[in-house]
């Protein structure tokens, strides 16, 4: 007779359990020498805290200085948050940003074109003929693709060269600066070297001037791309002309297609908010402006006079004295390098505790992959009741299993724990054959070949006796097995029994 028997159910929970166990001990332990490192990182903390107590004093007796000076524009900055949340409230956030931004714009272009108008004043000696002067700039800037900023410098360039800017010749010097995409104000230079025989900046413009005893020649490209030269007399006025004449006849018209391109159309755009907005600053919120600057200007001067002003100075020295001084003590008087081994001890007790996290994730992953493990051995060895094929799992199960296992053991180790050759398994611990189990009958078609099953074999008594040593389940280790003289005994032990995984 023969038996089969299967010792395993103290290997599939008691090793990997063991594991686990051992891991979250080892989980504990890196915990305990954690709290063990933090205590002195934490002594240490503390006398930085002890030490830090005493800035606040200081800070509050520099705050008492800076309330008291804070309280003249308390008021102020009140005022200016309560008008700020209503307009936000009721504009919203674009629409009180799009304020401001007009404000500065119009205060900014309000301030520089004063100081233009004080330039034309002097340069052609009376305010009505400055007003005039501006006008002429910004009719100028909103028909051209030039801004008010580049024909204002253009502007008082040219006078200052001797050029009229009135009557045509800034028309035709933009023409031509237009054309060759040159700068206006480079432009008005260039026709002022001219003038004084100086060739070299209208070389850029396509005109080549030369002096020959009183005589000027200028040369230069028409249209149709006939070079024609020029003479004049070599005087500046003769050469202004001629100069204005060539631009002229080169690109007259220019800047007028300019100004009808998205960027000519872009900048005639910018050029009319600024008219608006020195519009806006003309009609009186301007001059508020400049009084009430004027105000704090003399009351400014009034302290830096009576010696105030030094007053507050000294008072927030001495405050920033004491400020600095009880940091320099905090900084001397903490112990730095019993910080830093504290932090360094938290840091290794950390690195400690997420090493023992991971053998303990680790082991129960390995622990479920044996149980997994476990349950497809038993479907690929599962050959039926006796070996009978009853109950036997089938051709396609095995086969599915195996891939299964095998995939696990790749997973895994990185390669396959067993060998399997069709129902035949080599361990890796035994590396030899399984023995099959046999079929107590022979075939199953009978002794005799016949497809006749024999009758089921009367039941026989039988006594194992089976030797366990160990301290309890975990433990416990087959000594020996014994069975009557004829009993062949099959048995498959775990791991944990001294068996293959």
């Amino acid at each position: 007779m023969k038996l089969s028997l299967v010792l395993q159910a103290v290997d599939r929970w008691s090793g990997p359990t063991k594991q686990a166990a051992q891991s979250t001990g080892e989980l504990a332990r890196g915990v305990g020498r954690l709290d063990h490192a933090a205590t002195p990182a934490a002594q240490a903390l503390a006398r930085v805290h002890g030490s830090a107590v005493r800035l606040p004093s200081a800070f509050n007796r520099t705050t008492i200085g800076a309330e008291r000076a804070s309280a003249a524009i308390g008021s102020l900055a009140r005022n200016a948050l309560r008008f700020t949340a209503i307009g936000a409230g009721a504009l919203g956030a674009g629409a009180v940003a799009g304020i401001f931004a007009f404000g500065r714009g119009l205060i900014e272009n309000a301030a520089k074109f004063e100081q233009y108008q004080i330039q034309f004043e002097t340069l052609l000696g009376s305010a009505q003929k400055a007003k005039d002067a501006m006008k002429f700039v910004q009719k100028f800037a909103k028909d051209t693709p030039y801004e008010l900023d580049q024909v204002t410098a253009a502007f008082i360039a040219a006078k200052n060269n001797g050029i009229d800017p009135f009557h045509g010749a800034m028309t035709s010097i933009g023409d031509a600066a237009s054309s060759m995409n040159k700068d206006l104000l480079d432009t008005v230079l260039a026709v002022g070297d001219g003038m004084n025989g100086q060739w070299e900046r209208l070389l850029d413009l396509g005109i080549k001037g030369s002096t020959k005893g009183a005589t000027a020649s200028l040369t230069y490209f028409d249209k149709a791309g006939k070079s024609i030269t020029r003479t004049v007399k070599k005087d500046a006025s003769a050469i202004r002309d001629a100069l204005l004449e060539i631009m002229d006849d080169r690109a007259g018209g220019s800047m007028a297609k300019q100004s009808k391109t998205l960027v000519g159309m872009w900048r005639n755009l910018m050029d009319t908010i600024t008219g608006f907005e020195l519009n806006v600053a003309g009609r009186g919120i301007f001059d508020r402006l400049k009084n009430s600057i004027s105000g704090i200007l003399d009351w400014t001067n009034k302290v830096a006079d009576d010696g105030r002003l030094d007053r507050w100075a000294q008072a927030a020295s001495d405050a920033l004295v004491k400020l600095w001084d009880t940091a320099e003590g905090f900084i001397r008087s903490t112990d730095w390098a019993a910080v830093a081994r504290g932090i360094a001890a938290i840091a290794d007790g950390f690195i400690n505790v997420v090493g023992w996290i991971g053998k303990a994730a680790s082991a129960w992953s390995n622990w479920q992959n044996d149980v997994t493990r476990r349950q497809l051995n038993m479907i690929v060895q599962n050959n039926g009741i006796w070996g009978t094929g009853i109950g036997a799992s089938s051709a396609s199960e095995k086969a599915s299993a195996r891939r299964d296992l095998d995939r696990l053991d790749r997973a895994q180790y990185g390669h396959s724990q067993v060998q399997r050759r069709g129902s035949q398994v080599i361990w890796p611990v035994e590396q030899r054959k399984a023995r099959p189990i046999p079929v107590p009958w022979g075939r199953p078609g009978g002794r005799d070949g016949s497809s006749q099953r024999p009758s089921d074999p009367k039941p026989q008594k039988l006594t194992l006796d089976i030797q366990l040593k160990g301290d309890g389940a975990r433990n416990a280790r087959v000594q020996g097995m014994t069975a009557p003289s004829g009993t062949t005994l099959n048995v498959n032990r775990g791991r944990a029994m001294g068996g293959a995984a």
